[in-house]
């Protein structure tokens, strides 16, 4: 056989380079606007998990006072607590029911100051509380 042929060599040409070349900086970006949307909803879902924890806790504590020290929170009672190294802010709505000696509270808590009970919150949580005469 001769060596009289071209030598077939192995490999990529440019333009099969180029072509994946484009490919990548297509997907990259997909990829990473992805990945930060992931990011943001897990700390979101983070920050919504600790916001139910502080209004469970709000509820818990007044539920004790109310029961131990005969203590009823008013109406748009406030305040702010730190957990999990954030600062959390929660506001009462104390309403009565249609049932006589039912309140219902609604303990909102954010990540930002509440300026009233129907400010936006992170989390709301409902309870019911028998008023003791």
């Amino acid at each position: 056989m001769g060596v009289s042929g071209m030598i077939r060599q192995r490999g990529f040409t440019l333009i099969e380079v180029m072509v994946a070349l484009a490919v990548l900086a297509l997907a990259l970006p997909a990829m990473i606007g992805a990945m930060i949307a992931t990011t943001d909803g897990t700390s979101r879902m983070r920050d919504k998990a600790i916001a139910q924890w502080v209004a469970s806790n709000q509820i818990t504590e007044m539920r004790l006072r109310a029961q131990l020290k005969g203590e009823m929170p008013r109406d748009g009672s406030r305040g702010e607590i730190e957990m999990a190294n954030q600062r959390w802010y929660w506001v009462l709505k104390s309403e009565n029911t249609e049932v006589p000696g039912l309140l219902r509270w609604q303990v909102r808590v954010s990540d930002e100051p509440l300026q009233s009970t129907e400010d936006i919150a992170i989390a709301n949580l409902n309870s019911f509380v028998a008023v003791l005469k």
